[in-house]
């Protein structure tokens, strides 16, 4: 029997979820406008995803240890309550999961312990292989996408469409940006965008309603019940099947709004300011190359200091002062990681191609 409710950990993931949505647009859009204009071939593309994965993958799951081995070692109990930790012999198939970018196939969530953003990667991974097999293969190249697909699984199919919005709101911005209109027209697209959005709010949101978590459970589990013998194992621990969620239409609405937001805000900077200020271009480049690592070392670091400081993340005063120190101690190792980034390419190339590594 299904439950009415969602739990709030349920919930909490949903959210996860729509917010990491607004990324893989943000994703989507990057990895074409890279490809299109700057990276030649399937090998520079392979080095580049590569290594700017794996230099900061390896060492955030390092971190994850050590932040567990030293949070259990200087306060077993607070650590205990914190931490999802379940022994050694679990963590190190998680890390392996992860690391290979399977852990999250046919939606079976597998993360590191303590470091549940790692989810993502797997999404973000098979999304770049997919796009690379559209992109610079064009035989057959459907029937290998679909085929990927099938490997990862519903969950991940279901949100690929997102990030493939985003891919073709970077075509529209390459198409439109020598246009002296282009602000005005994606400007008026996403006025109207937003004020259907607006206007049909109560039937959209009646739809997201009848289609949500819980509906969707509990008509697809009797369903399934009917016709198939081993549907209780198809389960979760919720009683929901496991890849629900990322059915829901709701983030396709994300999507095509960060989308149509991305856009915009990329013409408008093209028309109004098209050359930044060396010191402006200096620290964005420096925030944007940190949010990587800032998302993939925040957890465990938050429930290592955690531990270290004694306190509980909900007094007030703690959590401020987490959310302004972590981000400041992450900047410097992101610095780091790049030069670990530079480095891994540059062996990749000498490996595997004649010509130089490319910044």
């Amino acid at each position: 029997m299904l439950k009415s409710h969602l739990s709030m950990e349920l919930r909490w993931g949903i959210l996860a979820h729509a917010a990491v949505c607004v990324f893989f647009a943000l994703s989507g859009f990057i990895i074409r406008f890279i490809t299109v204009t700057r990276i030649d071939s399937p090998l520079d593309y392979s080095i580049d995803r590569v290594s700017r994965i794996y230099s900061v993958a390896l060492p955030a799951i390092l971190f994850t240890a050590l932040s567990i081995l030293f949070a259990s070692a200087i306060h077993p109990t607070a650590f205990a309550q914190l931490s999802d930790f379940a022994g050694w012999g679990h963590t190190a198939m998680q890390f392996a999961m992860n690391l290979t970018w399977t852990a999250q196939c046919w939606g079976y969530n597998i993360f590191p312990p303590d470091n549940a953003p790692f989810w993502s990667l797997s999404y973000e991974c098979i999304y770049y292989a997919a796009y690379a097999l559209i992109f610079y293969s064009a035989r057959r190249s459907g029937l290998w996408v679909a085929l990927l697909l099938l490997l990862g699984g519903p969950s991940i199919a279901f949100l690929f469409p997102v990030w493939l919005i985003g891919a073709y709101a970077c075509d529209l911005y390459l198409h439109l940006r020598n246009r002296a209109n282009a602000v005005l027209l994606s400007g008026s697209a996403l006025a109207v965008l937003l004020a259907v959005l607006a206007l049909a709010r109560h039937p959209i949101l009646a739809f997201l309603h009848w289609t949500d978590v819980t509906h969707r459970s509990v008509w697809l589990t009797h369903l399934i019940e009917r016709h198939i013998s081993f549907a209780p194992h198809l389960l979760d621990k919720e009683n929901f099947i496991p890849w629900l969620i990322e059915a829901s239409p709701s983030y396709y609405l994300i999507g095509i709004v960060t989308s149509a937001i991305i856009l915009f805000g990329m013409l408008a900077l093209d028309r109004y300011h098209p050359e930044l200020s060396p010191i402006v271009t200096r620290y964005t480049r420096l925030i944007a190359d940190s949010t990587f690592a800032l998302y993939l070392f925040h957890t465990p670091a938050v429930m290592l200091v955690d531990v270290i400081v004694g306190h509980s993340v909900h007094d007030d005063h703690t959590a401020t002062m987490m959310m302004i120190a972590i981000p400041l101690a992450i900047i410097p190792v992101a610095v780091t990681l790049d030069h670990l980034k530079r480095w891994m390419r540059s062996r990749l190339y000498q490996r595997f191609a004649p010509h130089p590594a490319r910044s």
